[in-house]
């Protein structure tokens, strides 16, 4: 296969989607496996990956591979999967060079998604054309969306087209996943009329855009443009029986806030529930912070309230942010509880940071 070219810290790492066009890397990896039973280790992990505990994530997959299911590619391919999402790209390698099963496009997207998903979208392409060839592995639509994205992450997305030749050469049919990161990249960097252009390609070759796909649509209009921009992507989407997600509300709420009407993007957010639509952990960290932004410090505390209570833990800057506004507005009890609260759920590694900002802001609770 002839393909073109040869810092995260763990703060981030435990972060939930970023509100953003994609699906959390673990929950998006179990979309791109359909075809096989992947055995889910989130749970576990993802309580480890909070706890920066890199010595017990080891201990409990390694223990997994001695697992009586440790001759189905599934299996393997599941730790492979939950090593790169806790960004331990060597141990996610090492694990699909250990394999003592046939590898096929199952692992192979596995191992790719893991790469992806550390940043290391430089390498993809390499891995890709080495395993290939190393495994006899025939990739598939999924193993050539990863490589798009990658391409595109990297800042190529030009040299995307060229692997969309080599499917067609092959014989692979596209699909959503594999125009999604091309569009992706083309409403990024505000090409709008050449990703329109792609878009109508898309659906005049069969491909039904996914939710992934109108999201990206979504995200376009909610920076550059109005909500009632957005607003028709919604339309577009419940036409097609796609109905919004949490990130097409996320980004719903931040255009509504971005055109200074964040009254409408309050009755969004009070509406989601209405909807069945659960907030994440992006839509109560980024609403607090533009509401505080805006100076309307009493409903950022409201949705920061909220969110504590379900669990989803802001960042420490807008939460600065808040703190001074609530002392600023005199309620020293609402600051000195939501400083009690947060620095009870945050790991013990933070607690400087916490203490740096009650002596900024003048308020401690010692």
């Amino acid at each position: 296969m002839s393909i073109f070219f040869s810092k995260t810290s763990w703060s981030k790492w435990s972060k939930s989607n970023s509100g953003g066009n994609h699906l959390s890397f673990l929950r998006h990896a179990r979309l791109l496996f359909t075809s096989s039973p992947i055995v889910s280790v989130y749970d576990d992990v993802k309580t480890l990956v909070k706890s920066r505990n890199l010595s017990e994530i080891e201990t409990l997959l390694e223990s997994r591979k001695k697992n009586l299911k440790a001759t189905d590619e599934a299996h393997f391919s599941s730790i492979i999967i939950s090593y790169g999402y806790c960004k331990m790209l060597k141990h996610a390698s090492r694990t699909f060079d250990q394999m003592s099963v046939r590898r096929t496009c199952i692992s192979l997207n596995a191992l790719l998604h893991s790469y992806n998903h550390s940043g290391k979208h430089a390498r993809v392409p390499a891995v890709f054309n080495e395993v290939c060839r190393k495994y006899s592995i025939k990739p598939d639509a999924t193993s050539y969306g990863i490589l798009i994205k990658s391409v595109c992450q990297s800042g190529k997305h030009e040299n995307a087209w060229q692997v969309l030749r080599e499917m067609e050469e092959k014989g692979v049919c596209a699909s959503a996943i594999t125009y999604t990161p091309i569009l992706d990249a083309l409403y990024r960097n505000k090409n709008k009329e050449e990703a329109d252009e792609l878009w109508k390609e898309m659906i005049g070759k069969g491909c039904v855009p996914d939710l992934a796909a109108y999201n990206v649509r979504a995200m376009y209009h909610a920076h550059n443009g109005k909500p009632e921009n957005v607003l028709k992507v919604f339309d577009e989407m419940e036409s097609q029986r796609l109905w919004p997600d949490v990130i097409s509300y996320n980004l719903l709420i931040t255009c509504y806030c971005k055109c200074g009407r964040h009254l409408d993007a309050k009755n969004v957010y009070k509406s989601m529930w209405e909807k069945s639509v659960i907030p994440n952990a992006a839509t109560y960290r980024n609403f607090m912070y533009l509401l505080c932004k805006n100076g309307d410090f009493d409903g950022g505390y409201n949705v920061c309230r909220d969110g504590i209570r379900k669990d989803k833990i802001p960042d420490i800057g807008p939460v600065k942010l808040l703190l001074q506004g609530l002392l600023k507005n005199s309620r020293e009890k609402d600051a000195r509880w939501l400083i009690r609260q947060l620095k009870a759920k945050f790991s013990p590694g933070l607690l400087k940071e916490w203490e740096e900002v009650e002596e900024k802001i003048g308020l401690s609770l010692d």
